[in-house]
């Protein structure tokens, strides 16, 4: 079976999250679906979060960049501009998957998806030797998610609204980052049964705070496959 492109980083915080949950609540047995109040307590978070970041970088600063000449270098036309001891950098990437696999592990079939996925980046280097220090971005989706190839029948709603800070410790070398994950990286509802899964709250490295509930839970598979028409 393919294995959708998103799904990598989902399992690795999906795995950490599991081993965490259990440690701290001394069992093993899924935390209980949540009513969905810390996913809009997160999601206000995230917008405000945002706000802030985009308030401090200066609409105007020094004169242009070359992105190529960065470490790590980022795509032609990239906003990257003088600013003090710093390059600072704004990306912004938009894809527009339709009916792409999304979710293989449901007892009734797959979740195709069909939607938006947008994420937004300030980036900053050090003006001297151009190395990445830190970066901060959000990544939005407003989606839907079906059991058809195609599209067709029943659909329930998809979002994501999170924010991650990266610092690396090493300038310029990604293995090196690390930074914490605030919000909501996997939500899907459908009319009439609400919040089906949830996994929401704060992460960084061995820590998480926040809500889990995810589609391998044969409970949330279960309602997740009546919504949709299973």
């Amino acid at each position: 079976m393919r294995t959708p492109r998103w799904f990598g980083r989902l399992l690795l915080l999906v795995a950490t999250v599991r081993v965490l949950c259990g440690r701290w609540l001394g069992r093993t047995t899924p935390l209980r679906r949540s009513t969905g109040k810390p996913f809009r307590a997160a999601t206000r978070a995230v917008i405000l979060v945002l706000a802030l970041i985009w308030m401090a970088v200066p609409a105007s600063a020094g004169p242009l960049v070359d992105p190529s000449t960065l470490q790590p270098p980022l795509p032609p036309g990239t906003d990257c501009r003088l600013d003090g001891p710093w390059i600072i950098c704004q990306t912004s990437f938009r894809t527009e998957p339709v009916n792409e696999l999304f979710y293989d592990g449901l007892p009734c079939g797959n979740l195709y998806e069909t939607g938006s996925h947008v994420s937004n980046g300030v980036w900053w280097y050090n003006a001297d030797d151009r190395k990445l220090v830190k970066r901060f971005f959000t990544h939005t989706v407003d989606a839907t998610v079906s059991l058809s190839p195609t599209g067709d029948g029943p659909t329930a709603n998809l979002a994501t609204h999170y924010s991650v800070w990266e610092y690396l410790a090493v300038p310029g070398d990604f293995s090196s980052a690390s930074g914490p994950q605030h919000g909501a990286d996997l939500l899907i509802s459908a009319p009439g049964y609400g919040t089906i899964t949830l996994l929401a709250g704060f992460a960084f490295q061995d820590e998480f705070h926040g809500n889990f509930t995810f589609p391998d839970q044969p409970d949330v598979a279960a309602e997740l496959c009546e919504a949709l028409g299973a």
